[in-house]
């Protein structure tokens, strides 16, 4: 999986399917609310496979997530970890200040 071969994630975004994103800058803040069934926001590396979950739960919940140091492709997924159709979510930049 190829960074450079998903778009950057837009100022806010929301679906009801698995996306793929450049993941943003360490540090950026991003607001993450998942719809009933819940979800996980987790990083992957080139190989496919995922090297830190950012939030996950089975449940409906909104939380706050900074971005960590590290580098990849920031995946939007539901709780079983698998692609496709999932409840609705939404991800929402607050900022993009970067760990100094």
């Amino acid at each position: 999986m190829d960074a450079m071969s998903v778009g950057p994630l837009p100022p806010k975004a929301k679906g009801s399917a698995s996306r793929f994103f450049q993941c943003p800058a360490p540090g950026t803040r991003l607001t993450a609310e998942f719809g009933d069934a819940g979800g996980r926001l987790g990083i992957y590396n080139e190989m496919g496979r995922c090297i830190r979950v950012l939030a996950g739960r089975s449940h409906r919940f909104d939380d706050v997530i900074v971005v960590p140091d590290v580098n990849g492709v920031l995946a939007i997924e539901g709780p079983e970890l698998k692609g496709g159709p999932m409840t609705t979510w939404s991800l929402r930049i607050e900022n993009s200040t970067a760990l100094s």
